[in-house]
């Protein structure tokens, strides 16, 4: 019978935690990382949402205003708006893969920073791309002269009917 002296087994078995530990360790890290990447991915698409959201803004102002030659009510302006809805749809497609990737870091015991925020942007986006109501023309007509003074300066403030 061949034994080992007792401080030989416990070098094997401090090896073997120290082995383990580092297996554990970077296991742990890159689950970390990858949430973070999750962190990362979920501020490009907050940041795009807010940037659809602007350019939606200032084309609808522009419009009013004359300076981009066409009519808000004009064929040409519609087009633009199912451009920013189709590409709001194409968001929220990222943004379904989005929660899935937060659902895998919660699962981890991740708490996600930008969640809300980008939650926020899926119910915006969800409103703009596909709104569920139809205004009547008399209730279009008070949004665009709600618009048209803004633009003039004539009102402070201006709330948006899509919100």
């Amino acid at each position: 019978m061949n034994m080992q002296p007792l401080y030989l087994e416990e070098a094997n078995r401090r090896l073997a935690g120290y082995v383990a530990f580092e297996e554990r360790i970077i296991a742990e890290s890159k689950q970390a990382v990858d949430c973070l990447n999750c962190e990362s991915f979920l501020r490009a698409g907050i940041d795009a949402f807010n940037y659809l959201v602007w350019i939606d803004q200032e084309m609808r102002l522009a419009a009013l205003s004359g300076k981009m030659g066409i009519a808000i009510d004009s064929e040409e302006f519609g087009e633009l708006e199912d451009f920013i809805s189709s590409t709001l749809i194409q968001w929220l497609g990222q943004s379904d893969r989005a929660m899935q990737w937060i659902k895998q870091c919660e699962d981890r015991h991740y708490v996600v920073d930008g969640k809300e925020d980008l939650l926020s942007c899926i119910d915006q986006a969800r409103l703009i791309a596909n709104p569920s109501y139809e205004m009547t023309d008399a209730l279009e007509e008070l949004e665009l002269d709600a618009l048209r003074e803004h633009e003039s300066g004539e009102t402070a403030e201006w709330f948006s009917s899509e919100k």
